[in-house]
């Protein structure tokens, strides 16, 4: 029965290909900022692949005794849905509005859309997401902190395509807190090395 089994098992992990890469940064005024992004990379389908778990049992005798030494492995079966590289085109889109709080502190609140699409949706869907987020710095500060919430696969095709017939918004939404100190608050000022 293991032998099997392990005709049946390929083990695999995703992949990430080359990238390229081309985006655009306007500011107007002082206080608005609009970037785009457009990148063309090749990847995997492995993050829709169906997971199969097997586990392989060894007993071993000896002086009465008995030793039995499992193994689990996860995988993924040829007959689901193959493992596949695939072809993919990202866009990014940003809005974002900066606004001095006082002398020294300033918060940017970032409005954006975030769209991923394959070439062959048979493998992987075709995913968006859209967000808001909020940072805090000081122009002279080593901090920065700052809240997101984003709405992810915003057609709804990650749940369709799991064969789940609708997800709801509140499962595919998403608060964080972020957090980022500066290099030079760790090592020092760099120019005084």
């Amino acid at each position: 029965m293991i032998q099997q089994i392990s005709e049946k098992v390929s083990e695999i992990s995703t992949y990430i290909g080359p990238e390229f890469k081309i985006g655009i940064n306007y500011q107007i005024g002082g206080k608005w900022l609009l970037g785009l992004t457009l990148a063309r990379s090749r990847g995997s389908n492995f993050d829709y692949l169906s997971k199969v778990e097997y586990t392989s049992r060894k007993t071993t005798s000896f002086a009465n005794q008995q030793l039995i030494s499992e193994k689990k492995t996860t995988a993924y079966t040829p007959d689901t849905n193959p493992y596949q590289y695939l072809n993919q085109t990202n866009l990014e889109f940003d809005i974002v509005r900066f606004s001095k709080i006082d002398d020294k502190g300033v918060l940017a609140l970032n409005f954006y859309y975030r769209g991923n699409w394959t070439d062959n949706i048979k493998i992987a869907p075709n995913v968006s997401k859209i967000g808001i987020s909020g940072f805090f710095f000081k122009t002279d500060g080593i901090f920065l902190g700052g809240v997101y919430l984003e709405l992810n696969d915003l057609e709804n095709n990650v749940a369709t395509f799991n064969t789940t017939p609708f997800a709801k918004v509140s499962k595919r939404l998403n608060f964080g807190v972020v957090g980022k100190v500066a290099i030079s608050s760790i090592f020092g000022d760099p120019t005084k090395f």
